[in-house]
């Protein structure tokens, strides 16, 4: 496999660079229809090689909707969308929504090469909500109804947006990670923290570094913070937003059989801009 991760951002290419010429005519198969998928797919094609994508979803662009409903528009992410399926539409990629793919699938179809493109892998937070505080994903938490106090569990860019996402809708939030506070808003860019984390804590958010979640009772959750002091919230539900891990599985089961690349958040969670980049760059090596 050539795990084409990291986090690259905005990196330049030299003065003059072109991609490798494309080594004869090659079937490329894209697996997964987020930012990092399009943005692989669209590339391998203006190379020249026949391009299919296929995602399990009825719909092409990963967590970009949700993202935009949870960031809001200024970000322009459902234009990104936009701009990247038509883009694949002009390169000719056949495009399959709704196809689940295993290793079996991709043998049957047989490519010369294979990028997968299908995401994350979301960790447990290991504890069992009650009826009265859920434990909530970050894909689910704004189509659930609960009370006014929330706890967010992770620092990262996706806790963060959660976050501002329910101050903004009037809740009481706390967010808790086992991260230094150092890391809150880890993936956002410098530019948005600069002024993000000073309205967040602005509009009351209280932010529990070096924690831990120990238990989750009815209309509450038991914390316990890095000095070692344990305490109880008031919390209606809990978000889990912690850290994505690797989703290489399939990547894994297929090397050795096909050219086979991991790409975005599948290889190293991260951010939009690094898993667009590690797709792009996939395309290019391909």
């Amino acid at each position: 496999m050539n795990p084409c991760k990291g986090r690259v951002f905005g990196e330049e290419m030299p003065e003059g660079y072109e991609p490798p010429a494309a080594d004869g005519q090659k079937n490329v198969m894209v697996v997964g229809g987020g930012p990092a998928g399009m943005e692989a797919a669209r590339v391998a094609a203006e190379r020249g090689y026949t391009v299919s994508l296929y995602e399990d979803d009825d719909s092409l662009g990963g967590l970009l909707s949700f993202a935009e409903a949870i960031k809001g528009p200024h970000e322009n992410l459902s234009q990104y969308r936009s701009y990247l399926s038509h883009a694949l539409e002009l390169a000719g990629v056949s495009v399959t929504t709704g196809q689940e793919v295993t290793a079996d699938f991709v043998r049957e179809q047989n490519p010369d090469v294979v990028i997968v493109a299908v995401g994350g892998a979301r960790q447990e937070l290991g504890l069992e909500g009650t009826e009265s505080t859920p434990v909530l994903s970050v894909e689910e938490f704004s189509l659930t109804d609960f009370g006014d106090n929330v706890v967010v569990a992770g620092f990262n860019a996706q806790a963060l947006d959660s976050a501002l996402y329910l101050l903004a809708h009037g809740k009481t939030v706390t967010m808790v990670a086992e991260d230094d506070i150092a890391n809150l808003g880890k993936g956002q860019s410098a530019k948005m923290l600069s002024f993000v984390l000073p309205a967040l804590y602005a509009v009351g958010c209280r932010v529990i570094p070096n924690a831990t979640i120990d238990a989750i009772g009815d209309g509450q959750v038991t914390v316990t913070d890095g000095a070692g002091i344990e305490r109880t919230i008031a919390c209606d539900a809990v978000v889990n937003a912690i850290d994505m891990a690797p989703n290489t599985a399939l990547a894994d089961e297929l090397e050795g059989e096909f050219d086979v690349y991991a790409v975005g958040d599948c290889a190293d969670p991260w951010d939009i801009q690094a898993a667009v980049a590690t797709g792009n760059l996939a395309a290019r090596a391909c």
